[in-house]
C-alpha cells in the first residue's frame, strides 16, 4: 500500500551557523494534501521548507519523503525525486523571456522533455501564455508568481513547497493561486505551504500545523482550526492582521 504520509520530520534540528531555528521538530504531512504551516514570525515555518529542500543542513534527526529517508539530500537530488520549491519573493531571470525562464526551470529534465511539457504548463496560466516572449521583468507581480509556480510544475512534482505565495498579489490572483494548489493536491501532489494570509489559506487546506520556537505546537484539520474562535491570538501573532483574500 502506498505510504499515506508524504513528508515526515523526526526530531529535526536545523538553522543558521550556530543559531538553531528548528529544535527537535517532529510532524507528519499527509500525501496528496495541502498542509499549512502556521505561527508567528521566527517560529521556523520558512526554515522547514528550506531544510526540506536541502538549502539548510539537518544537524540532527531525519526527514522522510513517502517513507524514504532523504536526510542530507541536496536540492538537485530532491528535484530528481520530485520535490519542487517556490520560495518567497521573486526568483526569476528578469532579463530573460517567459519562455527562457521556463526552459531553465526544466534544466534537470533535458530540453526535449522540457519543450514537451511547457504547453501543458501554459494551459494552466493563460495570462502567462499570452506573454510568452516578453521579458519576465515586464510581467505584473501576479504573472511573475504564476510563472514561478509554472516553472516548478514542469517537474510534475510529487511534493510542492511554497513560501508566502500571496505576497504582493491582488486578492483575485491570490484566490487563483489557492485554487490551483487545491487542484494539484486533489490530483495527488503533496503541498506544504507557508502563508501569512491564514484564514483564506485555511479554506483551501486540509490540515494545519502550528509552530512555536521551532517546535510543533498543534496539528489540526484546517476546517476545525478555521472555526476555532481563538485562532488569531493563539497562533498568528502579527499575521492575524493580514487581509483576507476576496
Amino acid at each position: 500500500m502506498a505510504n499515506e504520509i508524504g513528508i515526515e520530520f523526526d526530531n529535526v534540528v536545523a538553522g543558521y551557523k550556530d543559531f538553531m531555528i528548528l529544535n527537535n521538530l517532529s510532524f507528519k504531512a499527509k500525501r496528496g494534501a495541502i498542509t499549512l504551516l502556521l505561527g508567528p514570525n521566527g517560529a521556523g515555518k520558512s526554515t522547514v521548507l528550506k531544510t526540506l529542500f536541502g538549502v539548510l543542513k539537518v544537524r540532527q534527526g531525519k526527514i522522510k519523503l513517502e517513507g524514504e529517508d532523504i536526510t542530507g539530500t541536496d536540492s538537485r537530488g530532491l528535484l530528481a525525486k520530485g520535490v519542487a520549491f517556490v520560495p518567497q519573493g521573486r526568483n526569476l531571470f528578469g532579463q530573460l523571456s517567459v519562455f527562457q525562464n521556463l526552459e531553465l526551470g526544466g534544466i534537470t529534465l533535458g530540453m526535449k522533455t522540457t519543450h514537451e511539457r511547457i504547453p501543458e504548463v501554459l494551459e494552466r496560466f493563460p495570462r502567462v501564455k499570452e506573454r510568452l516572449h516578453s521579458q519576465a521583468s515586464a510581467l505584473s507581480g501576479g504573472e511573475q508568481k504564476q510563472l514561478e509556480i509554472g516553472r516548478a510544475l514542469l517537474l510534475r512534482p510529487r511534493v510542492l513547497l511554497i513560501d508566502e505565495p500571496s505576497i504582493g498579489l491582488s486578492p483575485l490572483i491570490v484566490l487563483d493561486v489557492f485554487k490551483l494548489l487545491r487542484k494539484l493536491a486533489d490530483q495527488g501532489t503533496t503541498v506544504l505551504m507557508v502563508e501569512q494570509n491564514v484564514k483564506s489559506a485555511l479554506k483551501f487546506s486540509d490540515e494545519a500545523i502550528a509552530l512555536e520556537s521551532g517546535h510543533q505546537r498543534m496539528h489540526k484539520r484546517a476546517d476545525e482550526l478555521l472555526s476555532d474562535p481563538n485562532l488569531e491570538h493563539l497562533f498568528l501573532g502579527s499575521a492575524a492582521a493580514a487581509p483576507k483574500a476576496a
